[in-house]
């Protein structure tokens, strides 16, 4: 199970009756892992292993900050965000869907949710969705790898 889905998974566990100090426990090691294995350069950051992986580990991270306020994990997510504003040096157009997952819960904790770097960077990239051919579904259609 990738790192990223670890976290959701206990979030998701604790919702079924797990106490929430068990919850808090659980996801607090988790990201305590993924805190200390991600690789910081400059104002960006990734795991080392799991390049591919960065929307979902950031959108991990989001949760466990959203859970027990600890700031290094969001900013632990902030710097894999900022990683991932470096794939727009491929297009704006390049993103998967788990890193504009990732963006927009980024967005979620920043001070003002309406106008930030992270929401700005996601509406870019759905406005670039729209104006290719064939708008969203010409988007997921080039991921169908069914022929």
């Amino acid at each position: 199970m990738r790192k990223g889905l670890m976290i959701g998974a206990v979030v998701w566990l604790g919702s079924l009756g797990a106490s929430a100090a068990t919850t808090s426990a659980l996801v607090t090691k988790i990201a305590d892992r993924l805190v200390n294995s991600q690789v910081v350069s400059g104002n960006t950051g990734f795991w080392t292993d799991d390049q591919l992986f960065t929307g979902t580990i950031v959108s991990g991270l989001v949760d466990a900050y959203q859970l027990t306020c600890t700031a290094k994990y969001k900013a632990a997510a902030e710097y894999g965000g900022n990683f991932i504003f470096s794939l727009y040096a491929l297009g704006e157009c390049d993103l998967y869907g788990d890193e504009a997952y990732a963006l927009m819960r980024l967005s979620q904790i920043q001070a003002d949710t309406c106008s930030n770097l992270y929401r700005t960077k996601l509406a870019g990239f759905y406005e670039c969705v729209r104006g290719q051919p064939g708008g969203s579904q010409g988007y997921i259609d080039q991921f169908d790898t069914v022929a």
